[in-house]
């Protein structure tokens, strides 16, 4: 447990995640599944990644796992003082989401657990993105969400194709909405991922 200010966070810090194909021992496939697991029950997530070496495959599949539970991530790339002078979170963030696109509305936040910068704002943004996840979207705001899903220029074919009908939240934590399409045939697996 950490108190910063008002609030407590509760932090879970879990094995680093293998490749199934690269894990040696029992032990590291118990450490996957226990990792998993926390992802499963957390509010929000850190995604803790090592400046020196970029956003690599293991981070990759954890990420993509938080992001298929629905969970908020923040980014906290440690090891800032070792980065080239002058870096601005912005550059680090259009890196990840190149190499990640499901990650390209995720904060970023510049670290050095050597000298504890920004440690703390890594972690009040998680919080904020956890309480985030407890809003409910007005019909106006619902509206214009559909409205961007119709109009978005970057969408693959089979979403440009289609027809929306209606959008509805219908819970929240992870936030979860009900839409209704007309497509001309199903969406394959990366336009639902758009959506």
């Amino acid at each position: 447990e950490v108190r910063i200010g008002k609030r407590v966070y509760l932090l879970v810090d879990t094995a680093g995640i293998r490749a199934k194909r690269r894990l040696a021992s029992r032990i590291d496939a118990v450490s996957r599944i226990k990792a998993f697991q926390a992802v499963q029950r957390a509010d929000a997530c850190l995604g803790l990644l090592d400046g020196s070496q970029g956003i690599v495959q293991d981070d990759l599949k954890l990420l993509d796992r938080v992001a298929t539970l629905g969970k908020p991530v923040c980014l906290a790339v440690n090891k800032w003082d070792l980065l080239p002078k002058g870096i601005q979170p912005k550059e680090v963030a259009l890196q990840i989401a190149r190499r990640a696109p499901f990650l390209k509305e995720a904060p970023v936040v510049l670290t050095s657990a050597k000298t504890g910068l920004h440690l703390v704002e890594a972690l009040e943004k998680a919080g904020e993105l956890a309480l985030a996840t407890l809003r409910r979207i007005t019909p106006e705001e619902e509206g214009n969400l559909l409205e961007r899903l119709c109009s978005d220029p970057h969408a693959p074919p089979g979403v440009k194709n289609s027809s929306f009908r209606t959008l509805k939240q219908v819970a929240v934590a992870p936030p979860t909405f009900h839409l209704v399409v007309r497509a001309r045939r199903s969406l394959k697996k990366a336009e639902l991922a758009f959506l």
